[in-house]
């Protein structure tokens, strides 16, 4: 189905993170530590459930959400409550806390996308603990906890280390009885910094797309034999004719730990250079959040029918235009393209063996 119709509200629950990566599109390391104002969050999720076809509520931050877990619970009882105990609820987390914490995980999360970089190895080099502790095998370990109670997938980023190697990390998969798998390149941080490791290292792991792309359709054609879905957010609308490329079109609230409301997961604080996606701010005199109505139309008219480049386009609407947030991050603008993902998109669509009169796709991504 079209991505717009992954309808929810994603609480940022805090900067912090227990892990020290590479790379971090999010930079947290390098915040100051803040947790979410946790009346602002419920403020939000009531002002999302009041007009929300479901109550979905997505967990998630720029760290590690369960850093700030005493919030978590708090939240996910309220969005219980306040909902009559019909709320939905996923996790995007890095996978690295305690059995205890994913015990209460697997118990009361409907979905969980874990960040693994697909192969052991490759995840240990790029993604350790603060002491340079290696985080595989914990995250492995939890996964086992939380696949007895609950839905669990990898969300892995694809970098120069394992772009060759997506048949593997889809036999990883396999063997590990994850489901679903989502990838996507490596990007520069959103929220630029002078001292981000990742710039030490950007032109050593950085792929290009189409080497990407060529990669990704041999591990897709190996997937639907292992019965594994290899997915990205290139290929989000392939099962669906739709205009709108996501859910930052609606605009879905994504409630930041210093008090705004973001459209996109790439727009995660108040002074994000990509300042389109954020559409409210919380008053905390008054208690309430006040929404930028203008902010609103803008991200509402991003539609492909008002994207100039695609109009000649022979797949305009299996993609929409693509990713917001990229467009935003490396063309500077939402309504733009950037020509090495469409070309990649392109190829994709004309390669994989997904028929949309078979069937939809099975999983969304995040």
């Amino acid at each position: 189905m079209g991505h717009f119709r992954k309808q929810m509200v994603s609480v940022l629950l805090t900067t912090r993170c227990n892990m020290d990566c590479v790379y971090c599109i999010t930079s947290s390391n390098f915040m100051n530590g803040g947790d979410i104002n946790i009346t602002f969050a419920k403020q939000g999720i009531k002002d999302y459930f009041d007009k929300a076809w479901y109550p979905y509520l997505r967990f998630v931050a720029l760290g590690e959400p369960t850093q700030n877990f005493e919030t978590l619970q708090k939240l996910h009882a309220y969005a219980r409550k306040c909902s009559s105990g019909r709320v939905k609820f996923e996790l995007q987390t890095n996978g690295v806390f305690n059995k205890k914490i994913a015990q209460w995980i697997a118990n009361n999360i409907d979905e969980v996308w874990i960040s693994f970089d697909g192969l052991p190895e490759v995840h240990d080099e790029l993604k350790r603990m603060e002491n340079n502790k290696p985080t595989a095998s914990i995250i492995l370990g939890n996964l086992k906890i939380l696949q007895e109670k609950t839905f669990a997938g990898f969300r892995a980023t694809i970098t120069s280390l394992n772009v060759r190697r997506q048949k593997e990390i889809v036999q990883f998969a396999h063997q590990q009885g994850i489901k679903a798998v989502f990838t996507k390149v490596v990007l520069p941080p959103s929220n630029p910094t002078l001292h981000h490791t990742f710039y030490k290292v950007a032109q050593s792991l950085q792929v290009g797309m189409m080497e990407y792309a060529n990669d990704f359709v041999n591990a897709w054609k190996l997937s639907r034999e292992l019965d594994v879905f290899y997915g990205n957010g290139y290929i989000n609308n392939f099962d669906e004719m739709c205009e709108y490329a996501c859910r930052a079109c609606l605009p879905c609230p994504h409630l930041t730990p210093d008090g705004y409301v973001s459209a996109c997961d790439r727009a995660t604080h108040g002074k994000t250079p990509l300042q389109e996606f954020i559409y409210g701010k919380y008053n905390s005199v008054k208690g309430v959040i006040v929404y930028d109505k203008e902010k609103i139309a803008a991200l509402q008219s991003r539609s492909v029918y008002n994207m100039p480049d695609c109009s000649d386009c022979s797949i305009k609407y299996y993609c929409a235009g693509g990713c917001l947030g990229t467009s935003s991050q490396l063309a500077g603008s939402m309504f733009k393209i950037t020509p090495d993902y469409c070309e990649a998109i392109k190829y994709m669509f004309e390669n994989i063996d997904w028929d949309p009169r078979g069937g939809l796709f099975p999983y969304f991504m995040t």
